[in-house]
């Protein structure tokens, strides 16, 4: 993990700055705080979505926050709220997965699947990871570094054999789209010029203080593309948007509430008191398609119908027991409520 004590553009985390090495990834600016963004994501839960780790990388040390595992002790001070989260992750988008084929180690074709990419879709695949990185933040890769395929004195790495297998993870935090494909190993150099530019979670001593080129025609450099959409402080109330439909003979209303948050509980205010609300129906959206990839997110839909024009005034809960920011007015009026 001492990957995480080095933040893109030399602005360096420390325990004076940030509480925790996800509280650096999160606050630090454009890139993550070193490690790998699939660190990042088993701190903040999307794509390891256990019980504790849901909630977010904790107000405690790199230790207590490590990625690879949540501990028993680490479990019971979640309960008892001795240590708290410090970011949630609402959304996060897996890349289209693009594979290469060779011949005489030059790269011949782009894939998605089955489909053969032309090159005005591989530059519009590229221009929708490039536009996360620059308006999102870092971007995870999976990759291989073999000395065989890396060039040391220009830290620069193209891999052009699609049998080899990734086992290791970086976060693409920028780009050359005039990279020179000489600068990569004598006798295994690439068929064009471009490069990602990585950053490593092996320090400052490896690569260019951490970072180093991939070449665009690397045979698992887009094969695995993951980026975080939306995040916000553990704390963020959950914001929800109220909508109205009513049936063609004015008898009923349905309303629909929506939240940019996982939404655990719904309440009503009833008798000057909160009590928990009964009549809505619940619907998680886990995941939407998007251009050149998914968006997995925590959005939550809730519908009710109603037969009866009435006010309420509903709140939800996120699942860190966050409420919403003080009430939804809900107003059904309209419905013809004439006696047959």
């Amino acid at each position: 993990m001492d990957g995480w004590n080095n933040i893109f553009n030399d602005k360096k985390y420390d325990t004076k700055t940030y509480n925790s090495a996800g509280e650096a990834a999160y606050l630090g600016g454009s890139g993550f705080a070193g490690g790998t963004f699939i660190d990042f994501m088993k701190y903040t839960g999307v794509y390891y979505p256990t019980k504790y780790s849901i909630k977010g990388s904790i107000l405690g040390n790199d230790e207590e926050n490590h990625a690879y595992y949540f501990s028993s002790k680490n479990i019971t001070d979640m309960k008892n709220k001795s240590k708290n989260p410090v970011v949630k992750v609402k959304e996060a988008k897996a890349f289209s997965n693009i594979s290469k084929e060779y011949n005489n180690g030059k790269v011949v074709a782009y894939k998605n699947g089955n489909i053969s990419l032309n090159n005005n879709e591989i530059t519009e695949f590229r221009n929708t990871v490039k536009s996360q990185i620059k308006n999102k933040g870092g971007v995870a890769a999976s990759i291989k570094i073999h000395n065989d395929y890396y060039n040391k004195d220009t830290n620069a790495l193209y891999l052009n054999n699609n049998s080899i297998k990734s086992d290791h993870g970086v976060t693409i935090v920028g780009w050359d789209d005039n990279y020179s494909k000489n600068n990569f190993k004598s006798g295994k150099q690439p068929s064009n010029n471009g490069a990602w530019i990585a950053l490593n979670s092996w320090g400052d001593s490896w690569g260019n203080n951490g970072c180093f080129y991939i070449s665009y025609d690397d045979a698992l450099v887009e094969e695995y593309l993951f980026g975080v959409t939306n995040a916000s402080s553990a704390s963020e109330k959950p914001i929800v948007n109220v909508k109205y439909e009513k049936n063609s003979n004015s008898s009923e209303v349905k309303v629909t509430i929506t939240s940019d948050d996982k939404i655990n509980n719904i309440q009503i205010l009833k008798d000057s008191k909160w009590q928990n609300a009964s009549g809505w129906d619940t619907n998680y959206v886990t995941k939407e398609s998007a251009k050149y990839g998914t968006t997995y997110t925590k959005k939550t839909v809730l519908t009710k119908t109603y037969k009866e024009n009435t006010t309420e005034y509903i709140r939800v809960i996120d699942e860190l027991g966050n409420y919403t920011n003080g009430y939804a007015k809900v107003t059904v009026s309209g419905i013809d409520e004439t006696v047959p």
